[in-house]
């Protein structure tokens, strides 16, 4: 009973380093993701925005231009 316990415990030790390495690699992962998907909206906006060509100047779209592109009015940011 006394060398199964300290073998009990480095077991649930190793399990918890195990279940730490992995979730900071998804945590790592999601976080790359997110600012890859950030990057993508504002370049793609930023390329189609009419003012962008005409000017050579990014202007925010107006509510009203926001409200009526369906790409960016579905979207969850």
């Amino acid at each position: 009973m006394e060398k199964v316990l300290p073998l009990s415990l480095m077991a649930t030790k190793g399990g918890i380093e195990s279940l730490i390495s992995l979730c900071s690699t998804l945590i790592e992962d999601q976080k790359k993701m997110t600012q890859r998907y950030k990057h993508n909206f504002w370049q793609d906006w930023h390329e189609k925005s009419p003012q962008n060509k005409e000017q050579g100047i990014p202007v925010p779209p107006s509510p009203e231009q926001m409200l009526q592109d369906k790409n960016t009015a579905h979207l969850n940011v």
